[in-house]
């Protein structure tokens, strides 16, 4: 069993690093063919990486199926339409971006009960069979994409144009400020279960703090969004204050020992932590312009992505 979770484990992590690397990828393809060709092409890898993976025999298999092309075809998807929906609001962006960002949590929590279903009734095959079926769904939502003024560009170096943002300090200490959060942001999804039961919580009660914790990331992001479109900007200033939140109940969750005192921090957390998401995306026109947003999303994916990476390892077993 330890050997087929660490299997689980290097699979996943392989999405996850096909999805972040792949961001900049995503995003200089939206500046030269625009957002909407882009996210429908990643629709269609993304479907087609989970078909493949259900007729696989072999752990490589499953590297280059859902690792390779669907963690690619997510990368496609995820840059370009959140640049996509930067650049279509001005007056509600914080809001705009919660919205769309609480889609990520809302359909995570209803997911993980609907797969062990299938999986139950279907077997696994034919659960990555129907999920594939409900991954292509994304290619309409792709067709619906209206392009962003200026796009595509017609100036022959636009897709290597976004990398220039590398050389900009104010970009770079943002990307570094974000990653320095994604090292403790993940931290309790991973952990928190298990720091519940060697207090000697029970699984099901641990289960239900997680899914408290999701409800309340949820509701932060649609908050801080309301929030930020009020003092659009103080949009740093509201990011600052909702990290500096999450980072002080974070310190302090280790010290609960009992259910209510997790759950109460769990639920704080899960609300600051969402609350900050917003933020990280709608600040990015304030400091790199409108006209940089989607290459810049792009560079902040994948540079971030190391502090997500190495926060869990780094806080333990």
């Amino acid at each position: 069993m330890c050997g087929l979770g660490l299997q689980v484990s290097a699979v996943v992590w392989a999405i996850e690093f096909s999805i972040n690397t792949g961001g900049p990828l995503g995003c200089s393809l939206a500046l030269r063919f625009g957002s909407r060709p882009v996210v429908i092409f990643g629709g269609l890898l993304s479907a087609i990486g989970i078909f493949f993976a259900s007729f696989a025999t072999d752990l490589y298999q499953l590297f280059l199926s859902l690792g390779g092309l669907s963690g690619l075809g997510w990368a496609l998807i995820f840059s370009p339409s959140m640049a996509a929906v930067t650049g279509y609001f001005t007056n509600r962006r914080s809001l705009a971006t919660g919205f769309v960002l609480t889609g990520v949590g809302t359909f995570s929590f209803a997911l993980t009960p609907l797969l062990q279903y299938l999986v139950e009734i279907y077997s696994w095959r034919g659960c990555l069979l129907l999920l594939s079926g409900l991954v292509l769904h994304s290619v309409p939502c792709g067709c619906l994409l209206r392009p962003l003024p200026g796009e595509p560009t017609d100036r022959p170096y636009s897709f290597f144009w976004g990398w220039r943002l590398l050389g900009e300090g104010v970009f770079l200490r943002y990307c570094l400020a974000i990653t320095s959060i994604n090292i403790g942001y993940f931290v309790p999804y991973f952990h928190l279960v298990a720091h519940m039961q060697t207090r000697e919580v029970g699984e099901w009660h641990a289960a239900l703090v997680m899914s408290f914790m999701g409800v309340a990331d949820v509701g932060g992001r649609l908050f801080a969004g309301c929030l930020s479109d009020l003092a659009p900007l103080r949009t740093l200033t509201f990011l600052s204050l909702w990290t500096g939140l999450a980072g002080v109940i974070l310190g302090l969750l280790p010290l609960a020992s009992q259910l209510l005192e997790m759950g109460v921090a769990a639920v704080a957390f899960g609300f600051c932590a969402g609350a900050l998401t917003p933020g990280v995306f709608s600040a990015l026109p304030g400091i790199v312009g409108d006209q940089k947003v989607l290459p810049a999303i792009g560079l902040l994916q994948m540079i971030e992505s190391g502090g997500g990476l190495i926060g869990a390892p780094l806080s333990g077993e």
